[in-house]
């Protein structure tokens, strides 16, 4: 089974009543990753080739893509009342100390897709919600290629891996030493919801979840399924995964096009609504910075598919970024994916024939002067597979590259005196 990586590098607000995500300000910034995802530390991974700082403070980040946070993302902080939307079918794989105050995860957007949460090392929250939004999402934590853990608690892959709740939050915060207490949530042996009678915390005995298993595989210890919210079990005197309710707003579709006109049409489906109100479309030139272009009022309540369009009459002369804001009756409101539709120059300075590719890679690239450049293949951490350099000459130029590599993602880097493009690649 391939391995979806998603990176746990920011802080989320609480969720309110299993719906749509309460109001907030994005004041640390919004940043989204590119679709195929890659190394959290690696600019080109996110839109605008912006990366979200190691301390982020009121962010809201959204995942499209496997992304993976590993030791190069050194002891990533998350905080005030930041959101990371793990959206559609993206994953987030945490391979490093990782820490998360007065923020809530969301894995997937809707009541479908299956984006997944893969905890390898130690990650610990304080007033913190991780909300898994429908059946099809999962939390990991088996640590199945036994990573060895890096925070407080030590390296042990069996015990120190998972998800820990922290109710000493002032002296951990402040002070930056261990707490006096920590409860699990979920690790690689089980820990958490109580399969049976009597109390079932790390103190005591093991237990494994079973929450919403039902007969999807894998189903044991490390893993949750959801929907599910973390919270606290006063039964047990600890904090633990419950069952919640699936999130109401399911957006199936959101595509933008270029009409010949020169105006962006996008469109967008949901399966399903409750007490929606509208859709907020926002346009941004660089992935980070958002303005309002227009709104569309929702159905409200519909249990069949409901089409949405919307025409941006006046599109920037650059690549122009989407999302939605998908409002609900009472001031509830989720950010859809980002798609992006390039209204430059109608040559595409590089197109990728075959991605995913299965031996060669096809490329065209077109320049307006003749120079050197070089073609660089790498993996997500940075290994070197291809070095290839090539005289380009003005207009287009055919290039085949033959990466010698394993089924999986990785980077093309293309760079000469004033060419310069990151492109995520993958190998089936």
């Amino acid at each position: 089974m391939k391995k979806f990586y998603l990176a746990l590098s920011v802080s989320l607000i609480f969720l309110l009543n299993s719906r749509l995500v309460q109001a907030q300000t994005c004041g640390g910034g919004t940043y989204a990753t590119v679709p195929l995802g890659g190394l959290m530390s690696v600019a080109g991974t996110w839109v605008g080739n912006v990366i979200p700082p190691a301390h982020c403070t009121q962010c809201c980040i959204t995942i499209n893509g496997p992304v993976l946070m590993d030791a190069t993302t050194v002891n990533p902080i998350l905080d005030g009342n930041s959101i990371l939307i793990i959206s559609g079918t993206s994953s987030l794989e945490v391979d490093t100390y990782a820490r998360v105050f007065s923020s809530t995860v969301i894995l997937g957007n809707d009541a479908t897709h299956n984006a997944t949460l893969t905890v390898n090392d130690e990650v610990d929250l304080v007033n913190s919600t991780v909300r898994l939004a429908n059946n099809n999402t999962v939390i990991d934590a088996s640590n199945s290629g036994a990573n060895i853990p890096s925070g407080p608690l030590g390296t042990d892959p069996n015990f120190d891996a998972g998800i820990f709740y922290i109710t000493d939050s002032a002296a951990f915060y402040t002070g930056g030493h261990m707490p006096a207490s920590y409860d699990y949530l979920i690790s690689p042996i089980g820990y958490g919801a109580a399969t049976n009678a009597g109390p079932c915390n790390m103190t005591t005995f093991i237990c494994q979840y079973s929450i919403n298993c039902g007969a999807a595989p894998p189903c044991g210890p490390g893993f949750v399924w959801g929907p599910a919210i973390n919270a606290f079990d006063a039964t047990l005197g600890s904090w633990d995964f419950q069952v919640t309710s699936i999130l109401p707003m399911v957006l199936v579709q959101f595509i933008a096009s270029k009409n010949s006109d020169g105006t962006n049409e996008l469109l967008w489906t949901t399966s399903q609504e409750e007490n929606s109100s509208y859709f907020d479309v926002q346009r941004s030139v660089d992935g980070g910075n958002w303005q309002s272009i227009g709104t569309v009022a929702a159905k409200g309540n519909s249990s069949v598919a409901s089409n949405y369009t919307f025409t941006d009459a006046h599109p920037m002369s650059s690549i122009n970024y989407y999302r939605l804001k998908m409002v609900d009756l009472d001031g509830k409101f989720a950010y859809s994916k980002v798609v992006s539709v390039n209204t430059g120059a109608s040559t595409e300075s590089l197109v990728i024939y075959n991605n995913p590719f299965t031996d060669m890679i096809r490329l065209k690239l077109n320049t307006g002067m003749t120079e050197n450049v070089t073609f660089t293949v790498t993996d997500m951490l940075g290994k070197v597979y291809l070095r290839q350099s090539s005289n380009i000459q003005t207009g287009d130029n055919l290039i085949n590259l033959n990466p010698q590599v394993a089924a999986g993602f990785y980077i093309l880097h293309i760079q000469g005196s004033t060419y310069d493009k990151t492109v995520k690649l993958v190998k089936e």
